[in-house]
């Protein structure tokens, strides 16, 4: 052997110890800290721990230095079968910990569960409408009176027929927008002219401001949408009307109105009798000046005054129609 390789022996030999000895090292100290840790939970258990393996002896911790020779879990010679291991609370099974694998379900198989009872299926008819309120529908209900075509400024208005709700809606935000008396008279009318017109130039007027449809909600007449549309077409067409249109646009419809549509609002009472004496009543209110031919009405021998429709002012009488005269007189 020469002088070189004694010297390079020598090194290995040199660095194998000091590998070794680092290895004793740490080993010794983490086999302290354990004790310590130990010693603070249990000093008995932390007298009982052994002497700290020593890795230079030839012993790791390591799985894979396990030597090849010796018997692996499950086979043979020597080795033993595998148990499955597993905990209950995370999923497992009882038969996954003891080995046997998991049994089939046949809880129904033993145990049928009993026949569901079958409802029969009825379908219930349709419930028919009365025929006295079919009839109250065709002859005082507003749906089914046709709607009249103005021409107004070069475009075409369709109105309908207002109902009590429309009237009380419209005299309602009069007295809530008006501040004065002339001013109420002139909203009011304005109203009455936005929830009247139901379409403008042949288009439903809550197509023409792109009034969006409830979900569910089906339109089964263009000319009358449900209510809540309805309203919400007619506050933008009163805006247009009352911010951008002419002056003269809502006295104009307002006139046609009362043309075309306000006596298709009318229903027949036996109060219509010409052989009954009639009165004809004219609203006190110059700007307004609405008559009625009413038969009055009286109250401990004096006349009950009826009162304007339109602006709530009390009527002055104006003259009396008389029965005809008797041919047999």
């Amino acid at each position: 052997m020469t002088t070189e390789q004694v010297r390079q022996a020598a090194t290995r030999a040199a660095q194998e110890a000091r590998r070794s000895h680092r290895a004793r090292e740490s080993a010794q100290a983490t086999a302290t800290s354990v004790e310590q840790q130990v010693a603070t939970i249990s000093p008995t258990a932390a007298k009982s721990l052994g002497v700290p393996l020593d890795p230079s002896q030839g012993y790791s911790l390591d799985p894979k230095t396990r030597p090849a020779e010796l018997p692996r879990p499950g086979e043979s010679p020597g080795g033993a079968e595998q148990k499955r291991t597993g905990n209950i609370f995370a999923g497992h099974q009882i038969g996954d910990m003891m080995g046997t694998g998991q049994l089939a379900d046949d809880h129904d198989e033993i145990f049928p569960p009993p026949p569901r009872p079958t409802r029969p299926t009825t379908t219930m008819p349709d419930k028919k409408e009365h025929p006295v309120l079919a009839s109250l529908r065709e002859d005082l209900c507003v749906d089914v009176n046709a709607s009249q075509d103005v021409e107004i400024g070069g475009h075409v208005w369709t109105m309908t027929v207002l109902t009590p709700g429309d009237i009380a809606t419209a005299a309602r935000l009069a007295d809530q927008l008006a501040v004065g008396q002339t001013e109420r008279q002139f909203v009011y009318e304005t109203s009455v002219v936005v929830h009247a017109i139901s379409a403008i130039d042949h288009v439903p007027t809550y197509q023409v401001f792109n009034v969006e449809m409830p979900p569910g909600m089906v339109v089964t007449n263009p000319l009358r949408p449900p209510r809540s549309v309805r309203y919400q077409a007619s506050g933008h067409l009163y805006d247009f009307i009352i911010e951008q249109a002419k002056t003269t646009l809502a006295t104009r419809l307002y006139e046609a109105y009362l043309d075309k549509i306000d006596a298709s609002g009318a229903v027949t009472s036996y109060l219509d009798d010409p052989r009954k004496r009639k009165v004809r009543f004219r609203c006190a209110k110059r700007e307004c000046e609405h008559e009625v031919l009413v038969i009055p009405r009286f109250h401990e021998n004096r006349i009950q005054v009826p009162v304007c429709q339109w602006c709530g002012e009390e009527m002055e009488a104006v003259s009396e129609l008389l029965e005809p005269d008797s041919p047999l007189t």
